[in-house]
């Protein structure tokens, strides 16, 4: 059982898509929320500046400052507070002499004194701050206190997260369990075969590595179960030979002659048949090494035998020579078959090499004017053991194993074997073997 390369490819990709647009939206939030912090932290910063120069400014006394506080409230944010006093109040102490300051620095005073607030301000404890800051050369202290937490950016992250989990996670994990049909299929196919399957669950796609294992291990179970079927075959068959030896030599001893003829047909249908299972139960055509074969040689030597035993067998060609890469012992095997069925069913066949340009390929097409085959049951000719009783059989022997080896054969050699009937009616039945001239597995030589 196979899944489709279609559904492979989601269950690797969209696994990986929806992790890596999780963490990209991760890092984006995560960045953003890093830039709002900083923004907030210099914001900070400059107004903290802005309070100590104002406070500065002012140059009033200690009494009257407190005095006149409310004149000074509202020039920097309301989440800085200050308390005056004679000695500072916290372990984080700035001082400063801005008078001094102004001889030195001139206008960048301000600029100074914003490096000098920002080194004793802690980016880590960003929003929630105290800090000291003593004028020497007015003789008094403020203490601040900061508390500028604003957690509204946070919280509006959060939701945007929040809502983006709440709408694309269902719809993902929806969408993952069409994924999952055909590794359940598979699991319901190994259970079947007595493997064990892991359990699955909602985050499955994320280990498709389980799929893999067990789809090697029913692949493994159904090859070992169709070679275990294929070696009971070959050992009945091998049995068989035998008794169907003492069989013949029973009749030809022991029956009277005049039974002797149908008999001795029996027989031989029988030995025929072990002959084709032993073919196919064997598969020695697998292991046969390719060589390059003229076709229209190869083919005419085959009709050749046939025709110095006056069988009605015509070939033509419209090529002199076409080079391909074959097994050419089983190759003669598949045009051999071809040609007997046809003989029996139709006591005739027309053979013709055509290079169909249209198509870009080149076809070996096997042509009788036999009873046909009914239509609906021309896909199971290739089926092992099948046999067409309600058409082109005359009470004629066979196996029913014949075209299913020449297919196998076919396909090994990288064509394709396709049948149908020559008219609607049913009369005539055309077999048509095709190379792909575009095949990078086709080697074609033409002269």
């Amino acid at each position: 059982m196979k899944t489709s390369t279609k559904s492979q490819v989601y269950f690797w990709i969209v696994p990986k898509v929806f992790i890596g647009f999780l963490l990209l939206n991760a890092v984006f939030l995560s960045v953003s929320y890093l830039n709002y912090t900083t923004n907030r932290y210099y914001q900070m910063v400059h107004s903290l500046t802005n309070a100590v120069l104002n406070l500065h400014y002012s140059s009033l006394p200690y009494e009257s400052f407190k005095q006149k506080k409310s004149a000074y409230h509202h020039t920097w944010p309301s989440y800085i507070k200050y308390n005056l006093s004679a000695e500072p109040a916290f372990k984080n102490i700035l001082n400063l002499n801005i008078t001094e300051l102004q001889k030195h620095y001139l206008s960048k005073t301000y600029r100074e004194v914003r490096k000098r607030v920002e080194g004793m301000l802690s980016r880590k404890n960003n929003g929630r701050q105290k800090l000291s800051v003593c004028y020497s050369d007015l003789g008094f202290c403020v203490d601040f206190s900061i508390s500028a937490i604003n957690r509204i950016y946070l919280y509006l992250l959060l939701i945007v997260a929040s809502l983006f989990i709440a709408l694309i996670v269902p719809i993902y994990f929806t969408y993952t369990q069409k994924l999952l049909k055909p590794f359940l299929k598979l699991k319901l196919l190994a259970e079947k075969l007595g493997l064990k399957a892991k359990k699955h669950s909602l985050f499955t796609p994320f280990f498709m590595r389980d799929t893999a294992n067990l789809m090697v291990q029913v692949t493994d179970k159904v090859e070992k179960m169709l070679n275990e079927k294929l070696q009971t075959l070959s050992a009945l068959s091998h049995d068989l030979k035998t008794p169907l030896a003492k069989a013949k030599l029973y009749t030809q001893n022991v029956i009277p002659k005049t039974f002797h003829k149908e008999l001795i047909t029996y027989y031989s249908d029988m030995e025929y048949l072990i002959e084709q299972i032993n073919v196919y139960s064997s598969r020695s055509y697998h292991i046969e090494k390719q060589q390059k074969v003229n076709l229209v040689e190869f083919v005419d030597s085959i009709c050749y035998e046939y025709q110095v035993n006056n069988f009605k067998i015509d070939f033509h060609s419209s090529l002199t020579c076409i080079v391909l890469v074959l097994q050419r012992k089983s190759f003669k095997r598949v045009i051999q078959n071809l040609i007997d069925n046809a003989i029996k069913y139709a006591h005739g066949v027309s053979i013709t090499i055509l290079l169909l340009e249209a198509e870009q390929s080149l076809c070996l097409r096997f042509e009788d004017d036999g009873p046909g085959v009914d239509p609906n049951l021309i896909e199971k000719l290739c089926e092992p053991f099948f046999r067409m009783d309600q058409a082109r059989s005359h009470n004629l022997p066979g196996s029913g194993l014949g075209l299913s080896i020449v297919k196998d054969i076919v396909e090994h050699n990288g064509a394709t074997l396709t049948i149908y009937n020559k008219s609607a009616g049913g009369s005539g039945l055309v077999v048509d073997i095709k190379w792909s001239l575009t095949s990078k597995n086709t080697q074609v030589i033409f002269s």
